[in-house]
């Protein structure tokens, strides 16, 4: 079952030049999880859920001026993207219309996985399933 669309998602970002960046809706998705997955990267089968069109969400990212790596993966029978933020943000805090500003935890080290407080609360209470 694909994750509700909450057009409402909000992010800002502080980019490693200093600058802030204000995104939502899927774009704020997106830009969640390139921070959580730090050196790993995400591609499109590991975002399935939510994310149908992740290589439009990159390219919108990266017109605002988000600095991401596509890493080309081959295997037998073609290669797919593995997108990668290049410089690590600074900060960024990530809400919904019903959760108040989270900050998410800054990512520890290559390839390890932080999760955010915001994804788990969001299934805790019975309402989300």
């Amino acid at each position: 079952m694909r994750a509700p669309y909450n057009p409402r998602m909000e992010a800002v970002a502080v980019l490693g030049d200093g600058r802030s960046l204000h995104v939502t809706g899927r774009q704020a998705q997106a830009l969640r999880a390139l921070h959580r997955a730090g050196k790993a990267g995400v591609n499109a089968a590991q975002v399935s859920m939510w994310a149908l069109c992740l290589t439009q969400y990159v390219q919108k990212l990266r017109q605002k001026g988000v600095a991401i790596e596509t890493h080309l993966v081959r295997f037998d029978g073609g290669h797919y993207g593995q997108y990668v933020l290049s410089e690590s943000l600074q900060s960024l805090e990530v809400w919904t219309p019903s959760h108040k500003l989270k900050k998410v935890k800054p990512v520890t080290g290559q390839g390890q996985r932080v999760s955010d407080s915001n994804s788990r609360s969001q299934n805790r209470g019975g309402k989300n399933g």
